[in-house]
């Protein structure tokens, strides 16, 4: 039952705003520490356990009601001027790209991204491999390409690397 695991559940907030700078963890109930933001007023239980409870006016979708996965497969040529995004180039559980590491594009299939698309590398998921896309170019087919018109691309990033989302995926 994935409402009972919460497999592939998003927190969508109003206007897509990033629920991590919109409420932090140290406002909710669990943490009692010093708090930088107002709480919200009321809040209500997601269902799923390691999300917790979340301000009454937010809704809990399906990450698949607010995700796209894109599915561009290109051959990749040696001419290629595209930066090639590799596994090696992200960095684990930060959600930020090293300096380009991948010298040149290899030659086979590739993903082709955009700008703004996030990057979710699903071989060996547990290491938690994912970034925002700085510019359009190519990647290694072990990533997803995911956009999304709903969610703040920072707040699904940051999702995406939240340990109960990468054990649910893995």
């Amino acid at each position: 039952n994935a409402s009972a695991s919460g497999a592939g559940w998003a927190i969508h907030t109003p206007y897509g705003l990033p629920a991590r700078l919109a409420n932090p963890p140290s406002v909710g109930k669990a943490h009692r520490g010093p708090m930088k933001f107002k709480p919200y007023p009321k809040y209500k239980p997601t269902g799923v356990e390691w999300v917790g409870d979340i301000p009454e006016h937010w809704e809990v979708k399906r990450l698949k009601a607010v995700v796209t996965q894109v599915d561009r497969k290109v051959e990749t040529k040696e001419d290629l001027k595209l930066r090639f995004i590799g596994m090696e180039d992200v960095e684990p559980w930060v959600g930020r790209l090293l300096e380009n590491t991948t010298e040149t594009v290899p030659m086979g299939m590739a993903n082709a991204f955009k700008k703004g698309n996030i990057l979710f590398g699903k071989l060996r998921p547990y290491l938690a491999k994912a970034c925002i896309a700085e510019s359009d170019g190519l990647c290694s087919t072990e990533f997803l390409v995911l956009e999304s018109s709903a969610l703040n691309k920072r707040f699904l990033l940051y999702t995406l690397l939240t340990e109960g989302m990468v054990k649910l995926i893995d």
